[in-house]
This record gives structure tokens, C-alpha cells and sequence, in this order.
């Protein structure tokens, strides 16, 4: 009986982690694709989704403004193969604010990607409150 227990203990754990549709596969291809079309930010973003520290830089005058804040990015993989990626990035406004941010914890920014099942960026969107990048 302890044997069979083991044996249908494993067959669970072996097969949790499989994943069928292929998602964490699909996820470093689609973010590969919107690194190597927004080189700037291949530096700045995690290469796998999740979220990190990180210093913004910002524009302005050399050396220009460094803003500690946190930087995400999120993969999402749609049902035809194809992904949206996102990479956000958080700050505090005591720090940077920019034209229509207030000072005040929580700011953030967010570049959004639509990437073809083939791994080709077929569209980008930004929105959210005036980055530090932005800065001229």
C-alpha cells in the first residue's frame, strides 16, 4: 500500500508541473522580441516576468537623474499563441514627478507590447504617469 502512496505521489508532482499549452516557453520568446526592438530597456527590465529593484535613469543634463524604483515585467499568453508584454516601472514622486504627477508614492509607467505566436512585435502602447526616460 506505502508503495502505491509513493507511485501515485509522484505521477501528482511529475504531472503539476506540466504545463500544456506551452506558456513558459512562449514567455522568453516574447520578451526576447521586445528586447531586441527596444534595446534601452534590456538593461532596465527583468528578462523573465517578475519584478525587481532597479534605478531609472532619467534624462537631463549629463550624468541625468537616477530614480530608485522597481521594475516588472508581465507576459500574458493569449489563447492563439500570441503575448502581450509589459513592462512596468514604479517610483516614488517625492523622487521624480513629472507634468500632471503629483508628489506622492506609487507612480508608474507602463510600455505594452502585442507579440506575434512567430515572435515578432506587431504593435506597443504606452501609458501611465510621465517617466523619468522622458525627461529632455
Amino acid at each position: 500500500m506505502k508503495g502505491v502512496f509513493l507511485l501515485v505521489a509522484a505521477v501528482v508532482v511529475v504531472g503539476s508541473g506540466c504545463n500544456n499549452r506551452g506558456d513558459g516557453e512562449k514567455e522568453p520568446v516574447a520578451v526576447k522580441a521586445v528586447f531586441e526592438t527596444n534595446l534601452s530597456m534590456s538593461g532596465l527590465f527583468p528578462t523573465t516576468p517578475k519584478t525587481v529593484r532597479c534605478v531609472i535613469p532619467g534624462g537631463g543634463p549629463a550624468p541625468g537623474i537616477r530614480i530608485p524604483g522597481t521594475c516588472t515585467t508581465l507576459v500574458t499568453i493569449a489563447g492563439d499563441g500570441s503575448a502581450v508584454v509589459r513592462l512596468r516601472e514604479t517610483w516614488d514622486g517625492h523622487h521624480f514627478n513629472g507634468p500632471g504627477s503629483s508628489a506622492r508614492p506609487g507612480l508608474e509607467h507602463t510600455w505594452e507590447f502585442t507579440v506575434t505566436k512567430s515572435g515578432r512585435v506587431r504593435s506597443s502602447r504606452d501609458y501611465g504617469d510621465f517617466p523619468p526616460q522622458s525627461v529632455m
